[in-house]
């Protein structure tokens, strides 16, 4: 990894208790930096903001996603801030390597019902000047795959196809486990049922991932991310199974998260 050369804490202020998605707007500083990662900053680091805004509660950090957009290309799709705290699993071994376009990009919370005023969700983004070398010459783009437990008789739920992992290549994948209490688009945070579920993935007819556990692929503060090195998912053939519908509540979703490179233009 190149020498971190820039290193900027921002805050995302919350300035409504109704509206669900927060922009980082223009920022100058940081308008021409390649970000190479960010963390996100809780209590235990700030008491305030330099702002004088408390840190966002765990309770809005367990539904609030990221979402950077890059050359008009979205390339982290709502991931969990929840995850990526600054805590003693740093560095984060997720490398952006991109020029965030910072006016399009955001935080979004799947529900605002604690939402706080005076607020401000914490950054720290470290740059550097030039890119840093990746796989096939590219960034990295991280994409949600949400599996919804409805009817809640199932034994097994197939994944939806996703156009934006339509022929990429599969390096790394995690899965929402533990902590989030609502998924990206808002569902209940498959929970009960998470320490029973299986997941099989389908690559070119075969059976690549045969029931591993689901827990298998828990995500915390980005160390949840197990290699299944370089395949194409079939998703709509990919499931998730469970040994009993006990303790199924229809209307939950598992979400899984897949990680890829895209060449960078």
């Amino acid at each position: 990894m190149d020498l971190i050369q820039y290193v900027e804490t921002i805050e995302v202020p919350i300035t409504s208790i109704t509206q669900q998605r927060f922009y980082f707007g223009k920022r100058e500083t940081l308008q021409d930096k390649i970000v190479v990662y960010c963390i996100l900053n809780d209590g235990n680091d700030v008491s305030y903001s330099f702002n004088g805004r408390y840190p966002i509660t765990g309770l809005v950090r367990f539904k609030a996603f990221l979402v950077l957009v890059s050359n008009d290309n979205v390339i982290i799709n709502h991931y969990p801030l929840e995850y990526m705290i600054n805590d003693y699993h740093m560095p984060i071994p997720v490398e952006i390597n991109r020029i965030i376009d910072w006016e399009k990009s955001y935080v979004e919370v799947s529900n605002t019902d604690d939402l706080v005023l005076n607020s401000a969700i914490i950054f720290t983004f470290y740059c550097a000047e030039k890119l840093t070398p990746v796989p096939r010459g590219a960034g990295l783009n991280i994409e949600p795959v949400e599996i919804i437990t409805t009817p809640a008789s199932l034994l097994k739920y197939k994944l939806p196809d996703n156009e934006r992992l339509k022929g990429k290549r599969i390096h790394h994948l995690g899965a929402i486990t533990y902590n989030l209490t609502k998924t990206p688009s808002g569902y209940d945070r498959a929970s009960d049922q998470t320490a029973f579920a299986f997941l099989t993935i389908v690559s070119n007819g075969n059976e690549i991932i045969r029931r591993l556990p689901l827990n298998h692929y828990q995500l915390q503060s980005f160390n949840g991310w197990k290699p299944i090195y370089d395949i194409i998912p079939d998703l709509p053939n990919s499931y998730i199974e469970l040994p009993t519908n006990e303790y199924n509540v229809a209307g939950e979703a598992f979400t899984l998260f897949f990680h890829y490179w895209d060449k960078i233009t």
